[in-house]
C-alpha cells in the first residue's frame, strides 16, 4: 500500500496464497467494526493466479516463477509477495499483512515504515484490515497495492473514525500513490522552471520539487515525451496543451509544467493548486528619436500647461504691483517710470534667477523678497525636472500600455493559450495580435520582425535583460522595455490525471506550506540575474547629449 525506496527483493514472486479446491475464498470475521469486519484471505482462484504468472514473465518483473505458494522462505522468515509496477522484482511482507483483524499493519514493514534514513510517517502506526465491501457499512478503499485482485481496505473499520484527521487522510492518500510506476511529462522550456540540462536531463525547480516528492511518497518517476500526435495539434509553443492532451488520452499521468491556467487546459486534464501567479507584461523597444520639434519644446515639458500659465500670471502680478508701489512713483514722467519697463525689470529678474530692480519703498522690498523666494523654488524644480526629462526620454518606450500600442497600430506577439484572455480584455486586438511559434529566447530575438512588442511573463524579461539568453552579449536586449503596469495575472499551474488530483494536490500544497518549493527557488542556481542594461542607464542620466539641450538653445537664442 505505502511502499518506496530501499526495497528490500525476494527471489520468488506470489501474489496470493490459494485455497486448494476452492474458487473464491470466504471471509472470516476475526477483527474490525461489527458492520464492516475484517477478512482471513485474500479472495483469489486458480485462474487469477495463472494470469498473475503470465502477466510477469510477459513484464519480465521476475524469473523465477515455480512456486504458486504465498509462503515461501527467505532469510528463515515466510513471505507476503508485492511487486510494485515497474520495478523487476518483489518487496517482502508478513504472510498475515492486512489480514485477520485491526492491527497497525504498517508498523515497521515495509521501506516507508521501516526506514533509517527518515522518521517514519504517522500513519504507519494507524490500525487497518482488508475487508469484504458487500458486508462494510463503512468507508473502504480499493487497494492498489494488488491491482489484479479485487481488495479492499478500511481505517474506519478499525475505529478510526475521525477521518479529518492528519494521520487518517495522509494514510489514505499515500496508499493512492506508494509504489506506483507514474507517468510524467515535461512541459514548455522555462528556466528556472523547467528545462533541460547540459546533459539533456530535466532540471529545473518545478522538476526538483516533483522528484522530492516522489521521494517522499514512495512513487517512482518513469518520463513519457510528449506524443507527437499532440504536438502536431497544438504547436511548438502549445506544448503545455499537448501535454494536457496526452493526459487527456491516457498517454500520461502527470505534466510537469509552469502552465498557464486556460479553459482548453482544464478541459483536457485536472488542474493541480497553483504554483504561483504569473504576471504578463508588454515588452518593446525603447524610445526612437525625437523630432526637431519635438527638440524644441522639449524644453517645456517639466511643467505642464497649468503651471506655465500661473507662472506668467504671478511675474505680471508682480510687475503691476511693483510698477504701483515703486515704480510709477518714484520715475513719472520718464520712460523707466512705465509699466513696460516694469515688467521687463520682472522678466529680467526671473530669468536670472535674481531681481533686477532694488527696490527704495518698504513695501517694494517686501513685495521683491517673496518674488525671490517664489523664483527660487520655480527655477530649482524647472532644472531637476528637466534633468530628469531629458534623461528619461532615452529610456522610456514609444508606448506606455497595450491599449497605447494598439491604438497607434503596433503588431502584437503572443502565445495561441493567451489569445481568449486578451481578445476578452481588448476585444480588438484580434486584428494586430501575432501568435508566436517559439521559446522565449527566440522570442526577444524575433522582437521587431513580425511585431512591434510582444506579451511576455515578468521573469523572461528580467532574464533577457539579464544576459542569460545571449551569454555571449549579456547587454543584447537593453534596447528592450518593460512597459506600465500587469495586462493580466494568470495561475500558473501543473497537470494531471483526474485519479491522482487529490493525492497529489494535498501533499503538493502539505509540503509547499513546510517550505519546500521556495527553498528550491532560493537556491542560487536558479536566481534570476540581475539587469546588464543598468550601467548603460546610468551612464545616461550623468550625461546629456547637444540635442537634449537643443530647445533650451533655441529658446534662449530667440529671447
Amino acid at each position: 500500500q505505502s511502499f518506496s525506496q530501499p526495497r528490500t527483493w525476494c527471489s520468488s514472486v506470489m501474489f496470493v496464497r490459494p485455497l486448494l479446491g476452492v474458487s473464491l475464498l470466504l471471509s472470516i470475521v476475526s477483527g474490525g467494526a461489527a458492520d464492516c469486519p475484517c477478512i482471513h484471505e485474500f479472495p483469489t482462484n486458480g485462474t487469477l493466479l495463472w494470469q498473475v504468472e503470465r502477466t510477469l514473465r510477459v513484464q519480465g518483473s521476475a524469473t523465477h516463477l515455480t512456486d504458486f505458494s504465498l509462503h515461501f522462505e527467505r532469510d528463515d522468515q515466510n513471505c507476503t509477495a508485492y511487486a510494485p509496477p515497474g520495478n523487476e522484482g518483489v518487496l517482502c511482507f508478513p504472510p498475515e499483512y492486512g489480514l485477520g483483524s485491526c492491527k497497525a499493519h504498517d508498523h515497521k514493514v515495509g521501506p516507508r515504515c521501516n526506514s533509517t534514513r527518515r522518521t517514519p510517517p504517522s500513519w504507519c502506526g494507524l490500525q487497518w484490515c482488508y475487508v469484504d465491501p458487500t458486508r462494510c457499512n463503512v468507508r473502504y478503499e480499493k487497494s492498489r497495492m494488488f491491482p489484479m485482485l479485487d481488495l479492499y481496505y478500511s481505517y474506519s473499520a478499525c475505529g478510526n473514525t475521525n477521518l479529518a484527521s492528519e494521520d487518517a487522510v495522509e494514510a489514505q492518500l499515500t496508499r493512492k500513490l506508494s509504489a506506483q510506476a507514474l507517468r510524467v511529462s515535461y512541459g514548455f522550456q522555462e528556466e528556472p522552471y523547467v528545462f533541460r540540462g547540459s546533459d539533456g536531463s530535466w532540471d529545473g525547480v518545478l522538476v526538483e520539487f516533483v522528484h522530492e516528492l516522489a521521494d517522499h511518497l514512495g512513487f517512482d518517476i518513469t518520463e513519457v515525451p510528449i506524443s507527437n500526435t499532440s504536438l502536431a495539434t497544438y504547436g511548438s509553443a502549445g506544448t503545455n496543451t499537448a501535454c494536457a492532451n496526452d493526459i487527456a488520452l491516457g498517454l500520461t499521468d502527470l505534466c510537469v509544467a509552469n502552465a498557464w491556467e486556460t479553459t482548453e487546459r482544464l478541459r483536457l486534464a485536472s488542474a493541480l493548486p497553483t504554483w504561483w501567479q504569473e504576471h504578463l507584461y508588454l515588452v518593446t523597444f525603447t524610445g526612437e528619436e525625437q523630432s526637431f520639434m519635438g527638440l524644441l519644446l522639449q524644453v517645456f515639458t517639466p511643467f505642464s500647461p497649468g503651471l506655465w500659465a500661473f507662472i506668467v500670471g504671478s511675474i505680471v502680478t508682480y510687475s503691476i504691483l511693483m510698477w504701483l508701489v515703486e515704480i510709477r512713483q518714484l520715475h513719472h514722467g520718464r520712460t523707466s517710470g512705465s509699466f513696460a519697463y516694469s515688467l521687463y525689470m520682472v522678466l529680467l529678474g526671473y530669468l536670472s534667477a535674481s531681481p533686477m530692480y532694488m527696490p527704495k519703498t518698504v513695501s517694494g522690498r517686501f513685495i521683491t523678497v517673496a518674488f525671490s523666494f517664489f523664483v527660487l523654488i520655480v527655477i530649482a524644480s524647472y532644472t531637476a525636472n528637466l534633468a530628469s526629462f531629458m534623461v528619461q526620454e532615452s529610456i522610456t518606450g514609444k508606448v506606455d500600455s497595450l491599449a497605447s500600442a494598439l491604438d497607434a497600430g503596433m503588431k502584437v506577439c503572443s502565445w495561441s493559450s493567451l489569445t481568449p484572455v486578451l481578445e476578452a480584455k481588448f476585444p480588438s486586438i484580434s486584428q494586430q495580435l501575432v501568435e508566436m511559434q517559439a521559446d522565449y529566447a527566440q522570442a526577444f530575438e524575433d522582437l521587431g520582425a513580425a511585431c512591434d512588442a510582444m506579451v511576455i511573463p515578468k521573469f523572461a524579461y528580467d532574464m533577457a535583460v539579464g544576459g542569460l539568453y545571449t551569454p555571449d552579449n549579456p547587454t543584447a536586449h537593453c534596447d528592450k522595455l518593460l512597459v506600465g503596469q500587469p495586462i493580466v495575472s494568470i495561475n500558473s499551474i501543473g497537470l494531471a490525471s483526474e485519479h491522482l488530483l487529490v493525492p497529489l494536490s494535498y501533499f503538493m500544497v502539505k509540503y509547499r506550506a513546510q517550505g519546500d518549493l521556495e527553498r528550491i527557488l532560493a537556491r542560487s542556481e536558479y536566481q534570476l540575474p540581475g539587469s546588464q542594461c543598468a550601467a548603460e542607464q546610468d551612464l545616461d542620466t550623468e550625461q546629456l547629449s547637444v540635442s537634449s539641450m537643443l530647445g533650451t538653445i533655441v529658446v534662449s537664442g530667440a529671447l
